[in-house]
């Protein structure tokens, strides 16, 4: 993200949000850390969290990870156990805007905790490591759970797009039987219906014809015998 990208990033959100940012309890900021904030690698970061936590976009989505990756790249490039925060921040932001709207609900919640958590790990002075990886290991825990839920989630879609599809096909068949016994139906009809009268009178004509035409051969062998004695 470049210093002009994250200036007008910036910008945009904290004109339109600043009253946001003082009773919203998770951005919060103490006035102890009001210093640290304005050179923090993680006030561009902290800005984008907050752009998704009001509305996500696949923008906001997009600069999440990117910021991410810069400061996994950078700043923070030592660090074990911040890393693992990104990583899982990362999953997080990739799976809501890969899902979308179909996104589990909790996903957002835990991104935002993350975050807090990661935040927390930071900022608070004399943590010891231990400490650190009790935080992460609950926000770990969380998303282990997260993830049975997503696959559930998932399951149940899949599991209504089958049931949708063997629904319709059984409509469709029982749409094309109605169809065929209609056709059967009618066939039928049509089978009891009295034939044209012109039509039976055509075929009473050609009957007459080979009636005659049998007497008059009928006819011609028998004179021939009789010539013949």
């Amino acid at each position: 993200m470049t210093k002009k990208q994250q200036n007008g990033f910036c910008n945009e959100f904290e004109s339109r949000m600043d009253d946001f940012f003082k009773t919203n309890e998770l951005f919060n900021d103490n006035d102890e850390y009001a210093d640290y904030w304005k050179t923090s690698p993680l006030r561009w970061l902290k800005t984008i969290v907050l752009s998704i936590d009001w509305e996500i976009t696949d923008d906001g989505l997009n600069t999440f990870i990117e910021q991410i990756n810069e400061l996994q790249s950078t700043y923070y490039k030592n660090d074990k156990i911040i890393l693992m925060f990104f990583k899982l921040l990362a999953s997080l932001g990739k799976y809501i805007k890969d899902k979308k709207a179909n996104a589990h609900p909790d996903a957002i919640k835990l991104l935002i905790l993350s975050y807090k958590s990661l935040e927390k790990i930071i900022l608070t002075k004399g943590m010891t490591d231990v400490e650190k990886k009790i935080i992460l290991s609950a926000r770990a825990r969380d998303f282990s759970e997260l993830k049975t839920k997503m696959i559930q989630k998932d399951k149940q879609a899949k599991g209504q797009i089958a049931h949708t599809k063997e629904s319709e096909r059984k409509k469709e068949i029982i749409s094309k039987g109605a169809i065929k016994k209609k056709m059967l139906d009618q066939a039928q009809n049509n089978a009891d219906l009295p034939l044209d009268k012109a039509i039976l009178d055509s075929l009473n004509d050609i009957k007459q014809i080979i009636k005659n035409e049998f007497k008059s051969l009928r006819d011609i062998l028998t004179n021939s015998g009789t010539g013949t004695k």
